[in-house]
């Protein structure tokens, strides 16, 4: 595939919904599963490595974004 949420299903189901910072990663993981049929999984940028959020599925994006910059400002 080239990546392309056209591919998997009409994007319309996709035009109206915007990701926020309120939002936790388990509710993304979970839209991209009903919406879309696809299992993803959100990952934090720390310093120079991507971390897995298996154990902070309950944190929202904007926490995992100042968890991520604290920890690369280190």
């Amino acid at each position: 595939g080239n990546g392309s949420l056209r591919h998997y299903r009409d994007i319309e189901d996709f035009k109206d919904y915007q990701l926020s910072p309120d939002m936790k990663v388990k509710e993304v993981e979970a839209f991209f599963r009903e919406h879309f049929d696809l299992i993803v999984e959100v990952q934090r940028l720390s310093g120079n490595a991507w971390i897995e959020t298996s154990m902070t599925k309950d944190w929202t994006l904007g926490e995992q974004n100042e968890q991520g910059k604290n920890l690369s400002q280190l």
